[in-house]
């Protein structure tokens, strides 16, 4: 039976405006929770605590592990490694320079016998000698993997080609097994989240979930972003509402609580959910923290919490690039406003000059689709497109704010154009059409509504648009 105090803590704490006082022990919260729920058994958070690992010669790289529920009883394991240019060693050739590096994974059962081998080759290249020295651009890929449960040796070899200097990581870890009750994968800690298809190997369903593999954040600049997986949601019954409920720990070393978001009521899409959730980090020192998250289920009245390590590291010091006037601040957060989260937009306007400078660098360098390359693709094609959008869109506050320049930053050129000028009882409209694999054929409807060239978006058949399917009748007369 809990204490009086302890139980009218417990309560208080499910409030959603409930703050759990400065330092609280986490270990109080947990023990609150098993006093009134069946907590799942397995130590799951011992399973990963080695990660993530540094090599300790050159080249100087990092590797992290993730374990998720596979299928027939596997456990899928997602490798991810890290390396940044300046370890590396590049050549000029002609206008660019180039470094090339080789890395190979071997993974060993208990009785030494190899279970898995695999290598990868990658060659960089770079605009200028001056790039070849960022501390912040580098290689991020990964190896996936099926496995049996069961403990394993982990080998991890990065060779740099044009020194022929080699480093390994070695050590032996366990891949735990997602059994029958409520269950946590490891969380996958992420230098950035973004929305999108596009083919990456850091897919998680429809977001690309760039890894951080160090788990290293600067200090005063910084989100938390992280992807996890919970498994065996019980089936929802009549008294039972479809949902589970979610709570967010921040400890230090010393395991006192600098961060806590009390229960968040989630809907269960099914038996198994995938999150990805977003922390303000900015008022962390410098220093080792440990996340918590404890996941409820209400139906089955179990629990079961998962911890991950990661750090806070003082901002890599670096000369202004960017002019940073008053319009430049505004012209750079419209370049950025329609692919950034709120949270994004929310952190930017905060941030002083220098953190404004930081960021924009570290975004637009998260959003390059071939970091290999010395040119940022992505970006080109979203400047180009923003160009076009000034240029050839009306809006009361310039073509980039206007909608018909919102839809052709986003979604590029349309594939067909259907143009109606007006007529004695329609107004104008223009119908763009894109033609997506998958989705089939999508539209973006755009009326003239004062008849002064600003085209307003009144209907969509893209998700996540403005609908109105009777536009015809509602819009044109």
């Amino acid at each position: 039976m809990l204490h009086s105090g302890m139980w009218l803590f417990f309560v208080l704490s499910q409030q959603k405006d409930f703050i759990m006082p400065h330092k609280i022990h986490t270990f109080l919260y947990l023990l609150l929770v098993s006093a009134t729920i069946v907590i799942s058994t397995g130590e799951s958070h011992a399973r990963s605590d080695i990660f993530p690992l540094s090599s300790n010669s050159k080249p100087i790289y990092w590797t992290d592990c993730c374990f998720y529920r596979g299928s027939r009883g596997l456990t899928q394991i997602e490798i991810s490694y890290s390396v940044a240019m300046d370890e590396l060693t590049f050549k000029k050739a002609g206008q660019e320079m180039l470094s090339s590096f080789k890395c190979e994974l071997t993974i060993k059962d208990d009785q030494n016998k190899t279970v898995y081998t695999n290598s990868k080759e990658k060659i960089i290249r770079a605009a200028s000698v001056q790039e070849t020295r960022d501390q912040s651009k580098g290689i991020v890929d990964l190896f996936v993997l099926d496995l049996q449960p069961g403990e394993y040796k982990f080998e991890f070899t990065l060779e740099d080609v044009y020194s022929e200097e080699s480093s390994k990581i070695s050590t032996k870890f366990a891949v735990p097994e997602f059994d029958s009750l409520l269950c946590m994968s490891t969380f996958q800690f992420a230098s950035q989240v973004v929305r999108g298809n596009a083919q990456s190997p850091f897919n998680k369903g429809n977001q690309i979930v760039r890894p951080n593999v160090a788990r290293s954040y600067p200090m005063n600049s910084s989100l938390l972003n992280f992807y996890f997986e919970i498994y065996n949601l019980q089936p929802v019954n009549e008294e039972i509402t479809n949902q589970f409920a979610l709570s967010y720990i921040i400890t230090d070393i010393a395991g006192d609580t600098l961060f806590f978001i009390p229960q968040q009521l989630v809907p269960k899409p099914g038996a198994s959910a995938a999150k990805v959730q977003t922390l303000d980090i900015r008022g962390l020192d410098i220093g080792e923290y440990l996340l918590t998250i404890v996941a409820v289920d209400q139906a089955s009245e179990q629990a079961v919490s998962e911890e991950g390590r990661f750090w806070i590291r003082s901002p890599l010091k670096t000369t202004q690039v960017l002019p940073m006037s008053q319009d430049d601040i505004k012209r750079y957060r419209d370049q950025i406003k329609y692919f950034a989260s709120r949270d994004d937009l929310k952190l930017f306007d905060e941030l002083n000059e220098t953190g404004k400078e930081a960021f924009l660098l570290n975004f637009w360098r998260s959003k390059d689709t071939n970091p290999e390359t010395p040119e940022n693709e992505f970006m080109m094609d979203c400047f180009s497109r923003i160009d076009y959008a000034e240029k050839h869109f009306k809006g009361r506050e310039g073509g980039i704010n206007s909608d018909m320049g919102r839809v052709f930053i986003i979604y590029g050129q349309p594939d067909e154009i259907e143009n109606e000028p007006m007529e004695m009882n329609s107004k104008a409209y223009k119908i763009w059409y894109f033609y997506t694999s998958g989705t089939g054929k999508q539209s973006f409807v755009f009326v003239d509504k004062n008849n002064e060239g600003i085209y307003k978006l009144v209907h969509s058949t893209v998700e996540g648009e403005i609908k109105n399917e009777d536009w015809r009748q509602r819009e044109l007369r």
